[in-house]
C-alpha cells in the first residue's frame, strides 16, 4: 500500500461529522469543540495526521482509554457476563478512520477481498450475506442441485480462548515478522 496522503477537505468532513453528545475521552478534548472549530482546526489536524502517518507514531494520550463494563447477559454478579468498552480519543478515532479508508480502498482496488467477504465492508452486512446465501440456496433447490452446508458459531470464540494463549501467539507472530524483515534487509 502506498503512502497515506491526508487532505484538509477530508479532515474537515471528519471533524464536521463528529457526534457532539459522546463522552470526553482521557485526552480531555470534547467532540463539540472539534466540531465547532472544524474549519479552523482542519489544516492543523491535516498537518498533524500527515506527520504521524509518515513517522509511524501515535501520541501517548491517544493510547489511553476510559474502560466501562457493559452487561452482556446472564447473571449480573458474574464478571464474565460483562464486556469492556473503551472510550478513546476522538482525534485518534479520526486518524483510525483515515487509515481504515485508505486500507480498504487499497484492498478494493487490487480486488484482494472476495465478494463473499461481507464483514467490515461498505454496503455489506450480515443481512446482505444472509440474502446472498438464501438466494444461492433457493437457486440450487430450484435446479435440484445438492447443497451441503456447515454452520459454525464463533459468537463467543474470544471469550473461550485464554488470553495468555492469544498473547503468546501474537508474540510469536511479531517475532516472526521481525525475523523476516531482518532477512529481507540483509
Amino acid at each position: 500500500m502506498g503512502r497515506i496522503t491526508v487532505t484538509t477537505h477530508g479532515v474537515y468532513k471528519l471533524l464536521d461529522g463528529i457526534k457532539i453528545h459522546k463522552a470526553t475521552a482521557p485526552d480531555g478534548i470534547p467532540g463539540r469543540l472539534l466540531k465547532e472549530l472544524a474549519s479552523d482546526l482542519a489544516p492543523i489536524f491535516t498537518t498533524l495526521y500527515q506527520a504521524l502517518f509518515d513517522q509511524g507514531r501515535v501520541p501517548s494520550d491517544w493510547k489511553m482509554a476510559f474502560v466501562s463494563p457493559i452487561f452482556k447477559n446472564g447473571n449480573r454478579n458474574i464478571a464474565e457476563n460483562y464486556r469492556p468498552v473503551s472510550l478513546t480519543s476522538v482525534c485518534c478515532k479520526l486518524a483510525e478512520h483515515i487509515i481504515h479508508c485508505n486500507a480498504m480502498r487499497h484492498l478494493e482496488e487490487l480486488r484482494i477481498l472476495t465478494d463473499s467477504q461481507h464483514g467490515f465492508r461498505k454496503h455489506c452486512s450480515c443481512e446482505t450475506q444472509l440474502i446472498l446465501t438464501i438466494d444461492g440456496l433457493s437457486k440450487s433447490l430450484d435446479n435440484s442441485v445438492q447443497v451441503d452446508a456447515i454452520l459454525l458459531d464463533f459468537s463467543q470464540a474470544f471469550d473461550k480462548v485464554p488470553h495468555r494463549h492469544l498473547l503468546h501467539k501474537l508474540i510469536i507472530m511479531v517475532l516472526g515478522v521481525q525475523q523476516m524483515n531482518g532477512l529481507l534487509a540483509s
